[in-house]
């Protein structure tokens, strides 16, 4: 079998960085910065928690994936690029005129937008990134996407609450406005793929546009096993991240130290975990399959262990402050999960990258990743019920378990979709100074 080349130059990685880093920023502007911002500015409660509609872009994107795949195939990715990054520009322009706190509900229909515009970015930028590279650039892909995504998110959620407090909204949303004419600028230069995955020349896959459709999904092998793997995935995160800020209030922890947390843990999991994960799979050889089983089986343990410090109240006790009934460990372990995770989603997101290489990836990948998105809030939503009827000790104990479950079925389908595993991962390991060469 032979494996294509992988196109890849400093350049295009600095573009799919920034492009990634484009995608993050408004999410972490909606999930880090603005709940405490509209917080601060006394905002209430039900009125801040419409502000998780602005994800659901990302939830659906699936239903118009496949006609943005066929206008990048024929206009080319790096059009249908920069058009978005305009239209997220604009979208923050308009932002930067809208106070929030009087005039919420349009705040919140410019946000969708952008959230929207984002999403339909990641579609071509998905296209673009495989088509050059393929199975065998699946890994460095994925570094790219989670140190990207994740710097975007901590810039949107961070900038927000310090820049909001000395320049002022609106100057925070001009400057993001500029970063999106930044990447649309960069875009622009975006060379077209000579070749398709399977070695075929770009003009004749401009003539395959119209077989691009979410139904081709369905004409893979094993489509119904690989939706499955995504849809639970990040089930261990999704079931353990919510409740684990619950039982941090509930011990006296302050709003501000929670977001403070948060943030720390989010860049573990994209800045520490997933370049872990990468640095698995390169210098040290591993499959992604043993990266992502033996993270999730880290992952499930750290759950276990938790729950058991919970309920024998384990643990030493860390900075006493008056009011505070916490410890140390119950900081700890969140972090250790949070790398756990980082590594984890690598491994499996090198799978689906691959699992994905042919003549539609960008409407197949955000098919997977939308399952993942879909599985998440729906096990985000149980976890709540679990810990409410179980206490947080035994829903953290049943979380562990459920993904342990997870992990020893996914060791044994995994395979079934990675139909490229045989790919030398260390062709795409990110510390590499040279490109891969194409597998006889």
């Amino acid at each position: 079998m032979t494996t294509p080349a992988p196109q890849t130059h400093r350049s295009d990685d600095v573009l799919l960085a920034v492009l990634f880093f484009a995608q993050g920023l408004p999410t972490g502007l909606a999930w880090l910065g603005l709940p405490a911002w509209l917080r601060s500015h006394d905002a209430a409660l039900d009125t801040i928690g419409l502000v998780s509609l602005t994800f659901l872009p990302w939830a659906l994107k699936f239903l118009w994936a496949a006609p943005v795949e066929r206008l990048a195939v024929r206009l080319g990715c790096g059009r249908v690029i920069v058009a978005t990054q305009l239209v997220a520009a604009l979208a923050y322009a308009a932002l930067a005129a809208v106070d929030l706190r009087t005039h919420f509900l349009p705040g919140l229909v410019l946000l969708t937008l952008l959230a929207a515009a984002c999403a339909t970015q990641d579609v071509a930028t998905d296209r673009h990134a495989i088509v050059r590279r393929g199975a065998v650039g699946a890994a460095r892909i994925n570094t790219l996407r989670f140190a990207g995504f994740t710097g975007g998110m901590l810039a949107g959620g961070s900038g927000l609450l310090l820049a909001g407090a000395t320049a002022g909204w609106a100057t925070f949303m001009l400057a993001c406005a500029s970063a999106m004419i930044v990447a649309a600028a960069m875009a622009i230069r975006m060379m077209p793929a000579t070749r398709t995955p399977d070695g075929a020349l770009e003009l004749r896959a401009r003539d395959d546009a119209a077989r691009v459709r979410m139904r081709g999904f369905f004409e893979r092998t094993h489509p119904w096993t690989l939706l499955a793997l995504a849809l639970l995935f990040k089930s261990a995160s999704a079931a353990s991240e919510s409740m684990v800020k619950s039982f941090w209030i509930d011990h006296g922890v302050t709003l501000e130290q929670v977001g403070i947390m948060t943030a720390v843990n989010l860049g573990l999991w994209g800045l520490v975990g997933a370049p872990l994960g990468a640095w698995l799979l390169g210098r040290k050889g591993l499959s992604a399959r043993g990266v992502a089983a033996g993270a999730g089986l880290c992952l499930a343990l750290l759950l276990g262990l938790l729950a058991v410090c919970i309920h024998g109240g384990l643990g030493i006790t860390w900075l006493p402050t008056s009011g505070i009934e916490w410890d140390w460990v119950y900081v700890l372990l969140p972090a250790l999960q949070a790398v756990a995770d980082g590594v984890a989603s690598m491994g499996f997101f090198t799978v689906f990258t691959r699992a994905v290489v042919g003549r539609q990836p960008g409407t197949d990948l955000t098919l997977v990743m939308c399952a993942e998105s879909l599985g998440g809030l729906v096990l985000g939503a149980l976890a709540g019920v679990s810990a409410a009827r179980l206490g947080y000790a035994a829903h953290f104990g049943l979380a562990g378990a459920a993904y342990a479950t997870y992990i020893a079925w996914a060791w044994r389908a995994l395979p079934r979709v990675d139909i490229h595993a045989a790919v030398d991962e260390r062709a795409s390991q990110p510390f590499n100074a040279t490109p891969a060469r194409a597998l006889p």
